[in-house]
């Protein structure tokens, strides 16, 4: 739903949106019992993206978002 009405607003910019599944994530919304730390999640998040831009292997270590981050690559 979100993702159909943000689509309706900007009919008319080239602006591109990324909706992702973070997984489930301890925090006072995804409670105690999550799989993943918000420290776990967001990097998987951004692994994913720089994969798909071809950036980084498509099966990326935990490493590679440090070192494309910093500039290293």
């Amino acid at each position: 739903m979100f993702m159909r009405s943000f689509a309706a607003r900007q009919a008319g910019t080239s602006r591109a949106m990324v909706v992702m599944a973070p997984g489930w994530v301890r925090t006072d919304l995804g409670g105690p019992d999550g799989r993943l730390s918000i420290e776990e999640s967001v990097p998987g998040l951004v692994n994913v993206l720089l994969a798909k831009q071809g950036i980084i292997s498509a099966a990326p270590s935990p490493g590679d978002i440090v070192t494309v981050m910093a500039g290293q690559r």
